[in-house]
């Protein structure tokens, strides 16, 4: 498995961009800009180069599996509310579980698979703007 990452934000302006991967758990919470309540920021900076293409809740119930797949310009964002299961992006392997973050760059090969009773997630894609050339 690859580890936690400790960084808060990926560096998605280097080419190309790599997985960000994260537990809520170990985001530090700062205060809003609204004088009220606090956040954990678990993705940012990217405006200039995405919209929100969809947003959406998602299920896998045991043994159900999103076969391997790619978005020509679309990154994905996924936050994991509970259950167990694995993701591959370009061939590395992420353990999903409650409170896990993890983005799959535009163009990523990925799937997913549910490896216990269910895996449950929030996910938005994000149109990218600025796709790195390739010779």
């Amino acid at each position: 498995m690859i580890p936690v990452q400790n960084s808060l934000i990926s560096k998605m302006t280097a080419s190309p961009p790599t997985p960000f991967y994260t537990r809520l758990s170990e985001v530090a919470a700062i205060a809003t800009a609204h004088a009220a309540g606090r956040k954990k920021v678990l993705s940012g900076g990217r405006a200039d180069r995405t919209r929100i293409t969809q947003i959406a809740w998602g299920t896998l119930d045991a043994g159900e599996a999103i076969p391997s797949h790619t978005h020509p310009d679309m990154d994905e964002c996924y936050f994991f509310t509970g259950g167990s299961g694995t993701m591959k992006i370009d061939g590395k392997e992420f353990e999903l579980a409650d409170g896990v973050f993890i983005t799959v760059p535009a163009t990523a090969e990925h799937s997913m698979q549910c490896t216990g009773q269910s895996l449950h997630f929030f996910y938005f894609g994000l149109q990218v703007y600025d796709l790195p050339v390739t010779a």
